[in-house]
């Protein structure tokens, strides 16, 4: 019994030992603490507020800010992928793009980064269910937002590393 639960400890330690992360868990750069975000929908900008506290980042005021991510434009789109003999869409791709600017407040002049980027999805139809397709899309939508918020985090940590 001792051995199994040495075991399982070890195991359990072995990913936390060698720096593992769990999937999505962003590492902000130590220097940039707070933040603010302008523009943007609720659900997009929700969850980069979340991921961003997740961090151990502050959302903040303009006037206090370090790091401001403008988001631009951001646009949901559906699009036929297939369709059956018949000619009826069998499959739609689902897409969510942002554009954003992300600006070094502590610069003068300020650095900039423009970035943009897209997620995609592929939603079946199902002309039987045609209200839970809706509520799919809906949730894929949601889904989608906050995994650009992730990868625009992702980005954004990776661009402060490298800024000259």
């Amino acid at each position: 019994m001792h051995r199994l639960r040495l075991g399982l400890l070890w195991l359990v330690m072995l990913p936390l030992g060698c720096g593992f992360q769990l999937r999505g868990a962003v590492q902000l750069p130590e220097d940039v603490s707070r933040y603010q975000i302008q523009g943007g929908g609720a659900l997009l900008v929700d969850a980069l507020r979340a991921r961003l506290r997740e961090g151990g980042a502050e959302i903040v005021a303009e006037d206090e800010a370090q790091l401001r991510i403008q988001i631009q434009a951001y646009d949901h789109r559906r699009e036929n992928l297939t369709r059956n003999p018949s000619g009826r869409v069998q499959e739609y791709q689902l897409l969510f793009d942002v554009s954003y600017v992300v600006l070094d407040l502590r610069q003068q002049p300020h650095w900039r980064s423009e970035q943009t980027l897209s997620v995609r999805r592929t939603l079946a139809e199902d002309d039987q269910a045609v209200l839970s397709v809706a509520r799919e899309q809906e949730t894929l939508q949601g889904e989608m937002e906050r995994e650009a918020a992730g990868r625009m985090l992702s980005r954004i940590s990776a661009s402060l590393r490298r800024r000259p």
